[in-house]
């Protein structure tokens, strides 16, 4: 029998080694890895006999070629070569962890050893470049918040390498964790900041079950720092959301906010299109704007600047528009996809809450950062969201051995007595 979960854990540990080049450098190491990926499943359902591992990645290749076929004869805002760049684009997040999903690959004490050191390496020389300033950091990451974004994986790796047999993490580890989460703040991105305090939040004060025993003391908390959130973040949202780059909103001065408004013909294309949407290649992704869509020109957007042929830069600039794409069809395949893989970590938490509560954590911080990329950055389908969603599938397969009859007292005799105490279920 081959062994394919090898491969994948060498492929996953110089993905995340690649991020200090693929971003600006390398940028074909992404669709690379995909295509890598899709032939390793191939093999291993040929020559292991594994199909039904890979059901839900046949699933996505074939919704990918509906809407392939779709896009080239139904709607035909763009070339065939670009419907085919940007199917291989759309699918770059999802065959990453559905593939590693379907593998479950073995992680050794070496394996785990080298991705603590890969991990570390990577976030160690991400922070010093970004310490040498933002010209020098956008030159390598193109932006500062990818290297933000890659410090904050780095710290979920080097997180996920340092679980013990018995579900915890030493103090120490945590410490460390800590240190490299806090280099990225060096990013002076606000949504790092979020990405930050949920980090300290899962790592030091969750508990399964807290949400259950939440007092007005614990609500009033919670409540004051979202306020706090927004009061900080609202120059960023108003940014993306109502004023783009004027000072208030004016319908009149459209080229004054190309984000904003991406955002509201998404929308609108959403019901235009009922209910497939626009098609690969034409609304809000790169290959839309490389050859540039004639959907552009049917809602007037080429006369935006920012959105413009001469200058499309604002185009490819936000995932969730993205989705006016592929319709509401598409919305509920990608609502139903976080469904399906949030359903892998609650299995894990809710069957034994103390073994799995750092992979819990990891899963939930990695959901959290990808939903939150998407607001004002196409990360998702880029190489440090490729990271992230591999992690993620790795993580989700571990609860494939999760037995109804692993329950609580199966590990409680490995925790000190101060743990157990700590511990609400």
């Amino acid at each position: 029998m081959i062994r394919i979960d090898r491969i994948c854990i060498w492929l996953f540990l110089s993905a995340l080694v690649l991020l200090l080049v693929s971003h600006k450098f390398l940028k074909p190491v992404d669709e690379s890895i995909t295509v890598f990926l899709l032939g390793i499943a191939l093999a291993d359902s040929i020559l292991n006999n594994k199909w039904r591992s890979y059901i839900p990645l046949w699933i996505l290749l074939g919704v990918t070629l509906v809407y392939i076929i779709y896009s080239l004869t139904g709607v035909h805002f763009n070339t065939a070569r670009y419907v085919l760049t940007d199917a291989l684009i759309e699918i770059k997040p999802y065959v990453p962890f559905l593939v590693c999903l379907g593998i479950s690959p073995k992680w050794s004490n070496v394996d785990l050893r080298l991705l603590q050191t890969c991990a570390l390496l990577v976030a160690v020389i991400t922070t010093g470049i970004l310490l040498t300033g933002p010209s020098n950091t956008n030159m390598i990451f193109e932006h500062q918040a990818f290297a933000g974004l890659i410090i904050y994986i780095c710290a979920l790796c080097y997180w996920f390498s340092c679980i013990k047999s018995n579900g915890q993490v030493a103090h120490r580890d945590k410490i460390i964790i800590l240190l490299i989460m806090t280099g990225g703040l060096l990013c002076t991105r606000s949504k790092f900041y979020g990405y930050y305090v949920l980090g300290i939040f899962f790592m030091f004060f969750y508990r399964p079950g807290i949400l259950k025993q939440i007092n007005m003391k614990h609500l009033a908390m919670i409540v004051s720092l979202i306020i706090v959130f927004i009061a900080v973040s609202w120059k960023k949202i108003s940014f993306y959301f109502i004023t783009g780059n004027s000072d208030s909103f004016d319908p009149n001065v459209m080229e004054s906010f190309a984000r904003p408004v991406m955002y509201l013909h998404g929308f609108t294309i959403l019901f235009d299109y009922f209910p497939f949407g626009s098609g690969l290649a034409s609304f809000a992704s790169f290959p839309s704007a490389e050859n540039y869509s004639s959907l552009y020109y049917e809602y007037g957007l080429n006369n935006i600047h920012g959105l413009s042929p001469d200058m499309p830069d604002f185009i490819c600039d936000a995932f969730y528009p993205t989705l006016a794409q592929f319709g509401i069809i598409g919305v509920i395949f990608f609502i139903t996809f976080w469904v399906y893989t949030y359903r892998f970590l609650r299995m894990m938490i809710r069957k034994n809450p103390i073994l799995y509560i750092n992979q819990f954590s990891i899963g939930a911080l990695i959901i959290s950062a990808m939903l939150i990329e998407c607001v004002a950055s196409t990360s998702f389908v880029q190489p440090s969201g490729q990271v992230a969603m591999m992690l993620l599938g790795m993580i989700c397969s571990v609860s494939k051995s999760v037995s109804d009859n692993a329950t609580i007292e199966n590990v409680t005799s490995t925790l000190t007595t101060d743990n157990k105490k700590r511990i609400k279920i």
